[in-house]
């Protein structure tokens, strides 16, 4: 890249990566084509030592390609032709020096029929799009992260083959079956061995006479439905509105060239004839596979892996602009996407004209609100508002465009997407959506935190639906690890059925995969923590400056030295983060924020007894972590505060409930595993059994011991920290003398040598006298309070009246 930017000043930069790219586009296809017979041995070799001898590769180098595009019999090449290598003047008046190509004769050294798989391919064909945005930004002099490219930016992952073929066979398997059925296959008379009786009848002509088969009217049937079938999904259109390398399209591909294949094979068993003439692979390229991406290096990797795939020497390519195209999915105003902008009608009218797309797949693109251009934002406020609400992400506004603009009615969507739409309020208009207008065929969780997509951590699912209404049972199906063949039963840990109304009207529109018994006992109980407690945000209204009268301090926020010394303490509160908050305590901090301007009412939910939370719980299993505060701290916008709302009650009782094994499996079934925030409504939610003859004395008690125990366990972490610092003079430890307590004492001198403190032998025989000591000191109260954590959970058992045999299953869980 960078020797033909040098070699070709006076050409754009821009222009040099676009011409860049096709040319290794023309070497790789040669490469796959060499080594699979399709063009001479070492073809590329030849051309590289002969234009050597010339002076000039590039020279000889665009003479093969004119040759691969026209064909030419003397070289043995066939006629390719197809887009790739038909002439290109700014390509060709490039300066393209020698040594480009001695860099390129190392990759053709490669077996590129064997050694380069297709999953190898894909993986390569989706980096190299975050390459080429990295050459612009350089060349333009523009800062990138290397680890933010632009698919991540762009939310594109290289999908793994199992997951493209499971989807691409269900959305079209489904569709094909409806066909069928459509067509009369159920009507059909069954065929006899007295059918397939060949007879003929003869004719004359005027010059000779010849023979015709007569078919039996049973098999006539037959012959008359198979052959409308075959011309039925010989026309069958298939989109990827976010076909990235072309992952899916390829799959799509396969599939349909084995079902033809399948087809012709029965018609021949009927007929006895077959179709010479046809060339299903450039008719299923050209008819019934399409794409689009919003990146033009996407578009072109999408067209180069079809024709790798589908490369013949004795066929020309598939011509693929009018299949394969560039543009924005799902903005069709210039205004707003500029030459991006989208218009599907018009880009694909012979699709349209006859009602849209039959089958939609797709990995459509992962990427949240605060990651969307701002224009781009408000622009999907204004359109996509049926299903948007609170917050957006882009594989929801794909998955609606597809099935209310590109589907048509009866057609089916196949997608891989995040998880998060099952249970999140944000998703709310999304899920009613699915659940109201389409029929779901099936949903597909994968397990807590595995990660189809290696460069991102998220949980995804499988969503297969048909777009017409019908009060279908869905299929709720939970993968286990061993994904690699989603077919087979042994590959699952749960198979639910569910009415969509039941999902609507019962569960209150969420898709919840892990249904059981006890998730329907605690839905059953009329009452929600909302009954008794109210829960808020943290604050919102920090201030970021202060004035103490003609004094302007440009922070809100203060140590406690610092706030005395500004003589501001007596309005300023302790403040804490979510971070700060634990089960049963909090982290000792030195946190004072300035609190002179707070609204009454914010004071009042602050400075009341209150139960805290942490707010953003990330992916951690537990995803509730609570504790009280009697002491008036302020909490800050990513932690929670929980209120009373009868002011007699004790927020004690609360807490045991809330910190209970039993509500946390609950939240994690109900409110989804990758679930990152505990919100108003979620909280407010979660069931209560009716307390009002409940004595709830016991459970205060268990609340007081629980607090009591995890104060003197942080004590005793503290003052041993507080000793490692003065002996070692270390202003701040790692996380693991921390947590030094964990550690067993050959971990804990590894910890110091890390932390470049190495004690004597004398020293090392004295401080694991200490450590052990104190380590046994705080592994006993710890053990206290693991038993004090079972005791309650117990209580909460029996609260809610769960059987043992429930019991048990949140206890392996």
């Amino acid at each position: 890249m960078k020797i033909c930017e040098k070699n070709n000043p006076a050409v754009n930069e821009n222009t040099i990566i676009e011409k860049v790219q096709k040319l290794l586009d023309r070497f790789l296809f040669i490469c796959f084509c060499e080594d699979k017979g399709l063009l001479p041995n070492e073809i590329f070799y030849k051309t590289l030592e002969k234009g050597k001898n010339f002076g000039d590769v590039f020279e000889v180098f665009k003479m093969l390609c004119n040759w691969i595009n026209l064909g030419n019999p003397r070289e043995n090449i066939s006629h390719f032709n197809g887009g790739l290598f038909k002439n290109d003047d700014v390509l060709e008046s490039l300066f393209v020096d020698n040594e480009v190509f001695e860099e390129m004769k190392k990759i053709s050294e490669y077996d590129f029929d064997s050694e380069l798989n297709e999953n190898i391919l894909g993986h390569i064909f989706e980096q190299s799009i975050s390459d080429i945005e990295d050459l612009k930004k350089e060349l333009n002099g523009e800062e990138f992260d290397k680890k933010k490219g632009k698919r991540k930016k762009d939310g594109i992952f290289y999908t793994p083959k199992y997951i493209t073929k499971y989807i691409v066979e269900n959305s079209i398997k489904n569709w094909l079956d409806d066909k069928r059925k459509e067509l009369g296959e159920d009507k059909l008379p069954e065929l006899t061995e007295k059918d397939f009786e060949i007879e003929y009848t003869r004719k004359k002509s005027q010059k000779r006479t010849y023979e015709k088969r007569i078919y039996s009217e049973n098999l006539k049937k037959h012959i008359e439905f198979w052959t409308k079938y075959r011309e039925a999904v010989k026309n069958i259109k298939i989109v990827d509105p976010a076909c990235g390398s072309g992952a899916f399209l390829i799959t799509a591909f396969e599939y349909l060239l084995n079902y033809n294949n399948y087809l012709n094979d029965k018609i021949f068993d009927l007929t006895g004839t077959k179709d010479l003439f046809s060339d299903t692979t450039k008719e299923i390229l050209q008819n019934n596979i399409f794409g689009v991406d919003l990146n033009k290096e996407s578009v072109e990797i999408t067209k180069l892996s079809l024709w790798l795939k589908t490369a013949d020497k004795n066929k020309t390519l598939a011509t693929l602009e009018n299949n394969i195209k560039c543009g924005n999915s799902l903005i069709d105003d210039i205004e707003i996407a500029g030459e991006l902008a989208f218009n599907w009608e018009k880009e694909f009218p012979q699709v349209f004209e006859n009602g849209g797309f039959d089958v939609v797949v797709g990995n459509p693109p992962y990427v949240s609100t605060k990651q969307i251009p701002v224009n781009d934002r408000n622009y999907y406020w204004d359109k996509y508002k049926e299903i948007l609400f609170s917050e957006m992400d882009l594989y929801e506004i794909f998955i609606y465009k597809s099935i209310n603009e590109l589907l048509k009615n009866k057609g089916y969507l196949g997608f891989i997407t995040r998880d998060s739409y099952f249970t999140n309020t944000s998703f709310e208009l999304l899920r009613k959506y699915l659940l109201e207008k389409t029929k779901i065929i099936e949903i597909i969780d994968f397990p807590y935190r595995f990660y189809p997509f290696k460069e991102v951590n998220t949980e995804t699912a499988i969503l297969i639906l048909n777009k017409k209404i019908d009060k279908n049972f869905v299929n709720l199906r939970v993968s286990n690890r061993n994904v690699n063949n989603l077919y087979l039963k042994e590959s699952l840990k749960n198979n639910i059925q569910l009415s969509q109304e039941e999902i609507l009207m019962k569960y209150n529109n969420k898709i919840i995969v892990n249904i059981n018994s006890i998730l329907n006992k605690l839905l059953k109980n009329s009452l929600r923590f909302g009954n008794y407690l109210e829960l808020h945000k943290g604050w919102m209204s920090i201030p970021k400056k202060i004035k103490i009268g003609l004094i302007e301090i440009e922070k809100g926020i203060f140590t406690k030295e610092e706030a005395i010394k500004n003589n501001i303490i007596n309005n300023c509160s302790e403040y804490l983060e979510g971070k700060d908050i634990h089960r049963y305590f909090t982290d000792k901090v030195n946190k004072y924020v300035y609190i002179k301007n707070i609204d009454k009412t914010t004071k009042e939910w602050h400075f009341s007894p209150k139960i805290i939370l942490q707010r953003i719980v990330g992916q951690n299993r537990n995803k509730i972590f609570a504790t009280i505060d009697l002491n008036q701290k302020i909490i800050f916008l990513n932690a929670n505060l929980v209120n009373l709302k009868n002011k007699k009650d004790d927020v004690r009782f609360y807490l045991i409930i809330l910190n209970s094994r039993l509500i946390s499996y609950f939240y994690n079934l109900y409110y989804g595993e990758s679930n990152t925030n505990l919100t108003k409504i979620a909280f407010e939610n979660i069931p209560l059994v009716n307390i009002e003859n409940i004595n709830q004395q016991p459970f205060i008690e268990k609340a007081d011991k629980m607090l009591s125990l995890n104060e003197k366990l942080q004590e005793k972490v503290l003052v041993f920290q507080g000793l490692l610092k003065r002996r070692f003079k270390l202003e701040k430890l790692s996380t693991k003398l921390q947590d030094w307590h964990l550690l067993d004492f050959l971990e804990f001198t590894k910890e110091l040598k890390k932390a470049k403190i190495k004690l004597s032998l004398k020293e090392e025989i004295e401080w694991e006298e200490i450590f052990l000591e104190k380590k046994e000191e705080a592994e006993k109260v710890k053990n206290e309070i693991e038993m004090t954590d079972k005791e309650i959970d117990g209580m909460v058992y029996e609260l809610y009246g769960l059987s043992e045999d429930e019991i048990n299953i949140i206890e392996r869980n």
